[in-house]
């Protein structure tokens, strides 16, 4: 529970000098829940309305502030959401952003252009598995010895120690 209303519209002074009582006082004074008053007419007042929360002159105007209370949560809450896909999108972005530049860094940290010129690997292949102009396309590869990485004849010096 958020909230206790007391309201009772109208009436004679007497209609509304329950409202007066002490116990009925106490209680709202010591309630752990706030208690809102909208207690009889305009001119009435009464010690319940003393001791409340917060006290309106008519249970019409007490409703009233409770709705426009709940639209002005409503409000915060909706901006907050906003304010939360606000933020979470440009820190996704962001993150997108820095996984993209990570992740060229990283490609371009374990990669290197390849420098051995194309008659280097047709030369080489052809030391491996014969000649590679005589064999048939459908005939399959088998070295006669293992070949090099080829990253070692491209140049890659951070992690390779093979040089050209």
């Amino acid at each position: 529970m958020d909230l206790i209303v007391v309201i009772r519209g109208g009436g004679s002074r007497n209609d509304l000098a329950a409202f007066d009582a002490e116990g009925i006082a106490r209680a709202i004074a010591t309630s752990p829940i706030p208690v809102f008053t909208g207690i009889g007419h305009e001119i009435d007042r009464s010690v319940a309305d003393e001791v409340a929360g917060r006290a309106w002159k008519t249970p019409t105007a007490c409703a009233g502030a409770i709705v426009d209370m709940v639209g002005e949560y409503v409000s915060r809450t909706e901006d907050t959401w906003v304010d939360i896909v606000r933020l979470s999108t440009a820190r996704l972005d962001g993150a997108g952003v820095s996984l993209m530049s990570t992740a060229q860094r990283v490609a371009r940290q374990t990669t290197s252009p390849c420098r051995v010129p194309m008659n280097d690997w047709r030369a080489e292949l052809d030391g491996v598995g014969g000649p590679a102009s005589t064999r048939r396309r459908d005939e399959p590869f088998r070295p006669s010895e293992p070949a090099a990485h080829p990253s070692s004849r491209c140049g890659n010096t951070r992690y390779g120690t093979a040089t050209r």
